[in-house]
Formats: C-alpha cells, sequence, structure tokens
C-alpha cells in the first residue's frame, strides 16, 4: 500500500467516512520524529491512537488503530490519518498536476478573479459576509459588528441551543472582530478596539446560557477578548484625551456590573482590573476604589467562591495602591489583610527581598499553623517559603530536615537538593536511611521509585517490578544487564496475565504491543513461542488471533 494510492485498500464507505474525518478536522494531533514512524489522535465515538510507518519510498509498510471496529483490518480512522499524512509529506497522486494557489491566482485577469469571487460568495454567505465586514466601509462599525457575531450564533443554534460540535462555527463572526480589533489596535486607532472587544467579550459570555462549551472555545474567545482590550488601554492610556479616558472608564465599569457576569466573577475582575490603568486621574480611581468596597460589602461569606472573590477584590485594591502609592503605604495594606495567604506570601517575599529572614519564617510558620486550620492547600506553600529562607541564611541542618520532610510527603523536587546537602561518603549512610524508611511504608510510592531509578539500585528495582509487573515495560533498561533471565520471566509473566484479562480488540493491540517490547528487551526471549502459546489458548478469538499474527508477521519482515 502506498501513500499515493492507499484508497485502493479500503472499503468504500470507510473511506469516505475517513475523508470526512478528515475534512472535519478530527485529526487532533499528528507527531512525527523521523518522517517514517507517525502517531496521530483521532476524535471519534472516544478518542483513538493510530500508528503509522512510512518506508523510504513511502509505502505504508504498518498501520494500527486502537478503535473497536474489527470488520475489516483497515477502518475509517487509519483512512483519515493516511489522507493527511498525504497532505503532510506532499505525495503527489497519480494524474494530478499541483499548482500553488498563488501562482495561479496571479495568473488570472482581474475580471476573471471577480467573477470566481463573486461565485463563491453565492455558494458561502459566510464567506460573503467575511468579505464584506473585511473590506467595507460601515457608518456603525460597532452595530456591523455585533450583527455579524450574532449571525453566525443564530446560524449555530438548533431550537435556541448551540451543540458543542458547532460552537466554533458558531464564534467565527467573533473571530473576525477581535482580529478587526487587534488591527485597529496596530493602527493606533484604541478606542474603537477597545469597543470592538467588549463586543465579542458580551456576546461570548451570554453564549455561555445556551452552548454546550465543552471544549473550551467560548471561554478562549473570553479570554482574548479581555487580552485585547487590556492590550489597547494599556498602550493606549497616554494618549486618549481625558474625555475619552472617563467614557472608556464609564463603558468598562458599566460592562464588568452587567448581570450576565453574575456567575462568571473571574470575568467581571478582569474587566475592573483593567481598569486600574485608569487610576492616574484621582476622580477615576475614587470611583474604582468606590466600587470594589461596596462589592466586598455585598459579597456573602459563606463559600468557597465567595471567599475567592473578596480576596481578588482585595488584591485589585493592592493593585492600585502598588501602582499609585508609595512603599509604606502596600506594606501596610497588606499587614492589615495578613489573614489571607496570598497577602501572607507578599509580605514573606518582601522580608527576604530586604534580608529579613527571620522575619519571613516566622510569618511561614504563622501561615503553616493556620492553613492547617483554614486554607489546607497551602501548607506545603509556607514551607516551601521557609526553606527558601534557610537556604538564603545557609542553615544546613534546617534545610535538610524540611527537604527530608518534603520528599517523605512524595515530592521528588527536593531530592537533589538534599543529596547535595551531604558529603558523598555521608550520602551513602542517610540513603540507607531514606530506602529503609520508604520500605516500611505500606505503598512504595513514585518518589521511592524515582529513588531507586536515579540512584540506579538494581536490586531495589528489580523488586519492585516483581511486585508491580506492569513496571517492567518502563524498567527493564535498568536491569537487563545485570537480570536478563529475571527480566524475561517477569515478561512473559506480565503478557500471560494482562492476555488472561483481555476481552476486546483494544485490549489485543495492547497484549501486542507488550511482546513487541518483549522483543526488543530480551535477547534471551522468543517471542514467538509466547505467540504460540496465546494462539493455542485462544483459538476462540479471532480477533486475538488476528492481531497476533499481525504481530508475527511484522517479526518476520524484519529478519
Amino acid at each position: 500500500m502506498h501513500l499515493s494510492n492507499f484508497e485502493n485498500y479500503f472499503q468504500e464507505h470507510i473511506l469516505g467516512r475517513g475523508l470526512d474525518y478528515y475534512h472535519s478536522k478530527l485529526i487532533t494531533s499528528l507527531e512525527t520524529d523521523d518522517g517514517h514512524h507517525y502517531v496521530a489522535s483521532v476524535d471519534g465515538t472516544e478518542m483513538y491512537n493510530v500508528h503509522v510507518v512510512i518506508s523510504e519510498n513511502e509505502d505504508v509498510t504498518e498501520i494500527t488503530c486502537d478503535c473497536p471496529y474489527d470488520y475489516d483490518q483497515l477502518c475509517k480512522h487509519m483512512a483519515a490519518v493516511l489522507f493527511a499524512i498525504r497532505e503532510q509529506k506532499g505525495v503527489p497522486i497519480p494524474g494530478e498536476i499541483k499548482q500553488d494557489l498563488p501562482s495561479l491566482l496571479q495568473s488570472l485577469d482581474k475580471e476573471e478573479l471577480i467573477r470566481i469571487l463573486l461565485e463563491i460568495a453565492d455558494e458561502r454567505q459566510d464567506i460573503e459576509k467575511r468579505l464584506l465586514f473585511i473590506y467595507s466601509k460601515s457608518e456603525n462599525e460597532l452595530l456591523s459588528s455585533d450583527r455579524l457575531i450574532k449571525e453566525y450564533i443564530r446560524r449555530a443554534s438548533r431550537k435556541g441551543y448551540i451543540e458543542w460540535n458547532h460552537v466554533d462555527y458558531a464564534l467565527e463572526g467573533a473571530d473576525m472582530v477581535l482580529e478587526k480589533a487587534r488591527t485597529k489596535a496596530d493602527e493606533g486607532n484604541y478606542k474603537t478596539a477597545v469597543l470592538l472587544g467588549i463586543t465579542v467579550l458580551a456576546n461570548a459570555v451570554e453564549m455561555l446560557e445556551y452552548a454546550d462549551d465543552s471544549s473550551g472555545s467560548i471561554g478562549m474567545v473570553i479570554s482574548w477578548s479581555i487580552e485585547t482590550i487590556d492590550r489597547a488601554i494599556c498602550e493606549g492610556i497616554d494618549e486618549f484625551p481625558l474625555h475619552e479616558k472617563a467614557e472608556l472608564f464609564e463603558t468598562l465599569i458599566k460592562e464588568a456590573m452587567n448581570e450576565r457576569y453574575d456567575d462568571w466573577c473571574e470575568w467581571r475582575i478582569d474587566l475592573l482590573r483593567v481598569c486600574v490603568h485608569f487610576c492616574a486621574a484621582e476622580e477615576l480611581r475614587r470611583t474604582l476604589e468606590d466600587r470594589l468596597s461596596r462589592m466586598m460589602k455585598t459579597v456573602s461569606t459563606d463559600s468557597w467562591r465567595s471567599s475567592y472573590e473578596i480576596i481578588e477584590l482585595k488584591k485589585l485594591q493592592l493593585k492600585i495602591i502598588e501602582n499609585f502609592d508609595e512603599d509604606e503605604k502596600a506594606e501596610r495594606f497588606i499587614e492589615e489583610n495578613i489573614v489571607h495567604p496570598y497577602f501572607r506570601e507578599q509580605a514573606i517575599t518582601k522580608a527576604m527581598q530586604k534580608g529579613e529572614y527571620n522575619k519571613a519564617i516566622q510569618l511561614a510558620l504563622d501561615g503553616e499553623r493556620e492553613a492547617a486550620n483554614q486554607w489546607n492547600g497551602s501548607v506545603k506553600k509556607f514551607k516551601e517559603y521557609r526553606y527558601q529562607a534557610y537556604k538564603l541564611m545557609g542553615d544546613i541542618d534546617k534545610q535538610k530536615r524540611l527537604a527530608l520532610e518534603f520528599l517523605q510527603h512524595d515530592d521528588f523536587n527536593y531530592y537533589a537538593e538534599l543529596k547535595g546537602l551531604y558529603s558523598p561518603d555521608e550520602w551513602q549512610v542517610k540513603l540507607k536511611n531514606i530506602i529503609a524508611w520508604f520500605q516500611s511504608q505500606k505503598n512504595r510510592s513514585y518518589t521511592y521509585l524515582s529513588i531507586i531509578k536515579e540512584e540506579n539500585l538494581t536490586e531495589h528495582i528489580l523488586e519492585y517490578c516483581k511486585a508491580k509487573a506492569c513496571t517492567i515495560t518502563e524498567l527493564y533498561p535498568y536491569l537487563e544487564e545485570r537480570y536478563p533471565y529475571e527480566v524475561n520471566n517477569l515478561f512473559i509473566e506480565y503478557i500471560r496475565k494482562e492476555a488472561e484479562a483481555a476481552s476486546n480488540r483494544k485490549q489485543y493491540q495492547s497484549v501486542a504491543s507488550i511482546i513487541k517490547q518483549y522483543r526488543k528487551a530480551c535477547s534471551l526471549g522468543q517471542p514467538t513461542d509466547i505467540i504460540d502459546e496465546l494462539k493455542l489458548k485462544n483459538k476462540r478469538r479471532p480477533a486475538f488471533i488476528d492481531e497476533l499474527e499481525k504481530v508475527s508477521f511484522a517479526f518476520a519482515r524484519k529478519r
């Protein structure tokens, strides 16, 4: 099967479905390290993985898919991936004359180009709208942009709701308007850029009420809108006349306080954060600070989300002070709000910047005690601040104790730090104690495995593999030289265990994959023996036999 004519090997309906998948961009990833071995992910009923091997002369020498389809050896996911690989490699189709689009268009005269554009626009109204939006002059740019966004949303809606697979189309109008907003900002028309960004943002947030955003596309457009607004204001703040600053500030406040953000306080706060740029003007600053104070009084304190909102509003207050007031006022504000982990972290950072390490350590210890009761996830963070303070002070003993504590709580990141605090001779003694501690625990953690791999403790690695047979596929490189017989036996044990549990083609393919690894790992082993054994035991599993024969065929071809 060659890349130029693989269609000849597929059933017609399978090929058609594969082409649909390819054109619908359902191949979410296609990767290769050498231009011969490809791994692709295809979004079908589930996410399926396709592996393809292409020879030097573009022959498809191997192709597998982990989907459950077992009526034929070739499925629609394979077809889709082969279309993508052929396109990526630029393999010509027999009889096809390739010509690039720019050269083709340059060869046509003006009248022919106009005719082609009109024909395409007549067939595709979305292209017509895109051309008119980009190139026509509109008296009311905001109104035409809003209409364009809503038109795409309307077309994507079915009975007032937008399914997940129609969301990207629904956002095409929003994407066009955002592109125009960025162009306006590049041209220095910052006010229009801001207003276009707000137009997109308002429509996108409202979409969440009647759309399935499981893909996250609407959320991304919302983030890009806010980034576009922030960039335009940041770049244009010194160029806006005072009355325009006041108008834009008021527009942003009004948008932020719209009820559409009542369930999305993070985006409301993002908009208020943009307003901080205007706070060099005293009157606008007072307006924003008053708004933040009133919001905090109306937020209930009986939920995690409410606590989050209060802290974010206080962070905005601090941002205003840091941007426009002296450092002492910012430090007082931090001290007044030290009960919140964020502000305690700010206080610790400032103390360490000043070289006040004992103060930083005490703040961290107090934070650990409070976090143990209220903010459980922050305990480790404060310990890490304490470790940094000990390190800056040169307190080796306290570094050792805290690094060991991190290690015993499954944070391997501190392993190299801990090892570096000991001389080579001291470390050998300490390492034995660390290994003994991990072995005394009920479960051998990932950190324990990382340590014995790092130190190349093959005896312990072998013991680990015997306890967890599945790890042999990852750990055999550490063992194959010293323990070849044990590696062989562990692979055989693991293959038999997985084969016994396998009940569908995906699992059969997994067993076949382990056999391939076994052949690569074990010079002593004979993969044909285990394949023959499994064929004999699974005579009534034709799909399993098929996968085993594929492996046998691949091995025979490589001899």
